[in-house]
């Protein structure tokens, strides 16, 4: 009975989570991929118009960069590291810390407006905040 109750509440997490990386993927002009990742390199849920395989490898790559930066950051003084942003000559991939064990990384065209990503993607970390409070 417990099992059927932890599995109820793992799907109804799941699906909060899509319906919000979908949310996030459609108000955000440009955005062609974006993963809920945790800081083991492990994708937990993805949404967009790709199912890139190299997006998700790359997510896995990226949580060792984001878990060494974040130690720099607070090793170094510079406080609480929150958004990683890395532009590239195809894509632009915005990082956005949920908390000490999930990130979102969004996969962004040239074109795309930074400032609305950004902006969505603090809102769904603020979003998520509130369904685990």
């Amino acid at each position: 009975m417990i099992h059927l109750a932890e599995r109820a509440v793992t799907e109804r997490i799941t699906t909060l989570f899509s319906k919000l990386l979908n949310q996030l993927v459609s108000r955000t002009e440009g955005a062609e991929m974006v993963l809920l990742v945790g800081t083991d390199g492990i994708v937990i849920e993805r949404a967009g118009e790709e199912k890139d395989v190299e997006f998700d490898n790359l997510a896995a790559e990226y949580a060792v960069v984001l878990n060494r930066s974040r130690a720099t950051a607070t090793d170094t003084g510079l406080g609480q590291l929150n958004e990683l942003l890395t532009i590239t000559d195809q894509a632009v991939l915005l990082t956005r810390i949920l908390n000490e064990d999930y990130f979102v990384m969004m996969k962004l065209n040239n074109s795309s407006y930074l400032g609305r990503a950004r902006y969505e993607a603090r809102r769904a970390e603020l979003l998520i905040e509130e369904m685990f409070a």
